[in-house]
């Protein structure tokens, strides 16, 4: 049987439809491009060159993704000074907010941690770590005169050594303006962040709550992801609202570089 022309071309035409409909409605790449995800980093250990170029990278990596928050989840001792606030201009200059989440339980983030828990958007903690002791220290070379003077220092009031060079003077300071920089940039408590410069306070993640130094206690990243859901974040100058509902969490491992 001849199917007439007219009649071939509207069956043609309505095939032609249903199929780009179907393909409309399939889960594409595009599609999982655009769906809301986080990416999640992980800083274990000192922190140094290859943390900062990790973290650099980890951050392009999320803006080109469109990601709705970077979880940047932290246990360290500290660091050096040069590598930690590479890290923290990043995370200043990010157009996706990072949350740093001190964590698992006993996890810490002192010294050069503090810094950067100061400078995220939303600052978190697990229930049983700690934060603080930010106070800078000079290296000095094993077995130097320097070395064993250090070690016999008494601690003044305002947390500057009794003996303390002009130098070791003008790193406390510096430090400690650059953490109530980092307070008042985020509104956290600024009193208390110079208070671990100058005097190496710590706090645990209840007490640094109950102090304004931290936003939230998360049990894990869901619970970190559902108290942060809905706040409401300054992201370079811009008041941005965290949209996490059925976010994806995807993870960004260190490379052999790092």
């Amino acid at each position: 049987m001849r199917i007439p022309h007219r009649l071939f071309g509207a069956f043609l035409l309505s095939a032609i439809a249903w199929a780009a409909h179907a393909k409309a409605n399939e889960p594409g790449a595009d599609q999982i491009a655009h769906s809301i995800h986080v990416v999640q980093l992980e800083l274990d250990g000192a922190i140094g060159p290859a943390s900062s170029d990790y973290v650099a990278r980890s951050l392009d990596y999320a803006a080109e993704t469109k990601a709705s928050l970077i979880i940047l989840r932290l246990d360290t001792p500290g660091g050096l000074d040069t590598a930690m606030r590479e890290i923290i201009k990043e995370i200043i200059a990010s157009p996706v907010p990072v949350a740093v989440y001190v964590a698992p339980g006993g996890a810490r983030a002192a010294s050069a941690g503090t810094y950067i828990l100061y400078a995220s958007h939303v600052a978190a903690m697990a229930p049983g770590t700690n934060l603080g002791a930010a106070s800078p220290i000079k290296m000095p070379m094993p077995g130097s005169f320097d070395e064993e003077k250090s070690r016999a220092k008494d601690k003044t009031e305002n947390g500057n050594p009794e003996n303390a060079s002009v130098m070791e003077r003008k790193m406390t300071s510096d430090a400690a303006a650059y953490i109530r920089g980092l307070a008042n940039l985020r509104g956290r408590n600024a009193e208390w962040a110079e208070k671990a410069v100058r005097e190496s306070a710590s706090l645990s993640a209840e007490e640094a709550l109950a102090l304004h130094v931290i936003d939230l206690l998360a049990a894990d990243v869901d619970d970190l992801l559902k108290k942060a859901d809905g706040r409401s974040v300054n992201v370079l100058g811009q008041t941005i609202k965290l949209n996490l509902a059925g976010a994806r969490i995807e993870p960004v491992e260190p490379d052999w570089r790092n």
